[in-house]
């Protein structure tokens, strides 16, 4: 079992007239302009916050010497040295503090999917494209992902050589010099795929285009599971969560060469039935240090030691605010702009967004 604190319920449906998106508007169009480097403008909820997001590569600008002020060895524009030695009095740069927030402020709906998109069943945060979240749809759509703006407005398209028979999630991790993106095939309602398999591919760029895919088998050694959440760590090891009809959640991890279930997770609290505690999406803080979990009635917080997911079954696990939306089956961290995203399925289904709190 795992301990710690329940804080937070699940929330009504407000009226959306009743949501005031101002104040996160603003908050987007600051983070943006601090966060990113050549000329990209983002519309969210009918308010336009311009910043730069560097080449299409993700580069930036390398600053020179005469935006320093200064020549290469350090002297000033008449050529002496700096009277006054400054290293002693810098101040030295604060460690952050490891995991996500510690706190948030209350979801807010910051946009809606576009037409077409009404199954989306997985989520991620680019950290090379700040403001640009990647989404996919499960079993029955097309093999695509597809790069939304934070208002859920369609950047682009990219189109894989696979079937989609039951995509269920999506992560990202680093791979050599960048991330990659993950895609968990692995849905099994009925108990029966021998096919199951995750998709691996370099993050693309924010165009339309095609791309092409590693395929890792996903093989059982204990029976099938059916799973809708997934996370990867940096070592490129997968975590699979299972959803079953009970609400129990197992822990599947790889072990000589099959997945396999090793122990069962508290995904639940006292009086819950079993659909709210089925889990649908889930994601993984960059430094392994904050786990994201999503069910149908509840989104957990858990809080793990330098030791990552290796230390989940003794995590703090705490109740974040959950979007009153009714089936919600993405979600994801965004460090870049510092809060989290969740989505459900339905045609122009909300984003909503969960800032960090000050």
């Amino acid at each position: 079992m795992v301990g710690g604190s329940h804080a937070g319920a699940l929330i009504p449906a407000p009226d959306r007239a009743d949501l005031d998106h101002t104040p996160l508007v603003a908050m987007f169009a600051l983070l943006l302009a601090c966060n990113v480097d050549s000329t990209l403008t983002m519309v969210v909820t009918g308010h336009e916050a311009e910043g730069d997001v560097g080449d299409a590569a993700g580069n930036v600008d390398e600053p020179t010497a005469d935006s320093a002020g200064a020549d290469a060895d350090g002297d000033d524009e008449d050529g002496d040295a700096d009277d006054e030695d400054l290293t002693d009095s810098a101040e030295p740069e604060p460690t952050p503090e490891p995991g996500a927030c510690p706190n948030f402020e209350a979801p807010a709906v910051v946009g809606h999917l576009p037409p077409g998109l009404d199954e989306v069943s997985g989520l991620v945060a680019s950290r090379a494209h700040p403001g640009v979240l990647w989404a996919l749809e499960d079993s029955g759509n097309a093999a695509e992902l597809y790069a939304l703006d934070i208002d859920g407005a369609l950047l682009a398209t990219i189109r894989l050589p696979v079937a989609n028979v039951d995509w269920e999630d999506l992560a990202l991790a680093p791979c050599g010099a960048g991330d990659c993106l993950w895609i968990a095939d692995v849905g099994d309602n009925d108990l029966v795929r021998d096919n199951t398999a995750l998709y691996m591919l370099p993050e693309p760029e924010v165009r339309n285009g095609t791309a092409d895919v590693d395929t890792i088998a996903v093989r059982y050694g204990d029976g099938h599971h059916n799973v809708e959440a997934m996370v990867i760590d940096a070592s490129g090891a997968a975590t699979l969560f299972s959803k079953r009809d009970d609400g129990v959640t197992e822990i599947i991890r790889e072990d000589g060469g099959r997945f396999r279930a090793v122990a069962t997770l508290a995904a639940s609290t006292a009086g819950d039935d079993a659909r709210a505690s089925r889990v649908t999406a889930a994601d993984l803080w960059p430094d392994e240090r904050t786990l994201l979990l999503r069910t149908y009635g509840h989104a957990w917080r858990y809080d793990l030691d330098e030791n990552g997911l290796a230390s989940l079954l003794d995590a703090d696990r705490t109740e974040l605010t959950a979007t009153y939306q009714d089936q919600v089956e993405a979600v994801a961290w965004d460090p870049s702009i510092g809060g989290w995203w969740q989505t459900s399925e339905g045609e122009g289904a909300d984003v909503v967004f969960t800032a960090c709190a000050p």
